[in-house]
């Protein structure tokens, strides 16, 4: 039985086990998608990288508009 504590019910030991459990599984899943989100944003911090120097190339190529 939840008792009440200034208007707040107070949760049991036996109704925080199942919540303690079911927030570390999500914290354990959270966590590695954490670490794979972290490995796509190098990758793409890589990439972007990458295709920055690409269009700054294509950028400089000699159609530039104000060289005459």
């Amino acid at each position: 039985m939840a008792g009440r504590f200034g208007g707040f019910d107070v949760l049991t030991s036996h109704q925080i086990s199942p919540i303690f459990l079911n927030f570390t599984q999500v914290f354990v899943k959270f966590t590695q998608f954490w670490q794979n989100f972290a490995k796509m944003t190098k990758n793409f911090k890589i990439f972007t990288k990458n295709a920055c120097q690409i269009l700054k190339r294509v950028y400089n190529a000699p159609h530039q508009p104000h060289s005459n």
